[in-house]
């Protein structure tokens, strides 16, 4: 029987509506204190974003997150990644999580690529030792080599997400967390990065992707979470959790 290389143990997650002057004093608040940088942002009161949420990731596994704009699905990932802190339950990991999440976070716009890469790859999950090495390969993997002299402003949303998704999928093992980002590029290296993902499963990765686009949940998920009002409603295989989807 496969081991889980992730497991999601009851996690419940909730967020305060504060008004936005009110959040920008609460953090001052927390850091003049020192307090824990979550502490504050819930309360009893706040409704839950995630309730009580858990399952498995195994080694192969492909899993498409599903739910309407507003179910969790963002805030899970974040979970998982560690850039937010359940307010109860406990995520455990035995492998590398590789994040791509929000891929603007992590550049300067001002910045060529050549000088965003090790930024971008350290947030990415790799060591600037790893990067030293591997950045031939992954150069070549983005296709923007004749590009990586200029600011990152100057490249298209296709080329912002090939130079993340090369960073991400040069990693040879880990658990993969990837938001809304292989939309993005041209038809021929959506392509490359759907086989690299199976590829990765083949070698033992795991494999979390949020996505509305059933299409390709279908063609390379084997298992589906479905978020819906806090709570996860559906974790199966995915042809099964498509129609689930799709009568909602």
């Amino acid at each position: 029987m496969l081991t889980p290389i992730l497991t999601a143990v009851n996690i419940s997650k909730k967020f305060a509506h504060s008004a936005p002057s009110s959040l920008i004093y609460e953090k001052i608040e927390r850091l003049i204190s020192g307090s824990n940088r979550n502490s504050d942002c819930s309360s009893p009161s706040a409704p839950s974003v995630l309730e009580a949420v858990s399952f498995d990731l195994f080694p192969g596994d492909i899993v498409g997150l599903l739910g309407r704009n507003g179910m969790g699905k963002s805030t899970l990932c974040r979970l998982i990644t560690g850039s937010l802190q359940p307010d109860s339950g406990r995520i455990i990991c035995s492998e590398r999580i590789i994040p791509l999440l929000d891929t603007a976070l992590n550049t300067n716009g001002e910045l060529t690529g050549h000088q965003n890469f090790f930024a971008e790859g350290t947030a990415l999950g790799w060591s600037q030792q790893e990067l030293e090495i591997e950045k031939e390969n992954i150069i070549e993997t983005s296709g923007l080599r004749n590009h990586l002299d200029k600011p990152l402003k100057f490249y298209s949303s296709g080329m912002l997400a090939r130079f993340s998704l090369a960073l991400c999928l040069q990693h040879k093992k880990g658990i993969f967390i990837i938001d809304e980002t292989l939309g993005a590029g041209d038809q021929s290296f959506r392509d490359f990065c759907e086989q690299e993902i199976k590829r990765k499963a083949t070698s033992g990765s795991g494999v979390l992707i949020v996505s509305h686009n059933l299409l390709l949940i279908k063609r390379i998920c084997n298992r589906v979470l479905i978020l819906e009002n806090s709570k996860l409603r559906f974790d199966g295989p995915c042809q099964e959790g498509l129609a689930f989807y799709d009568s909602k």
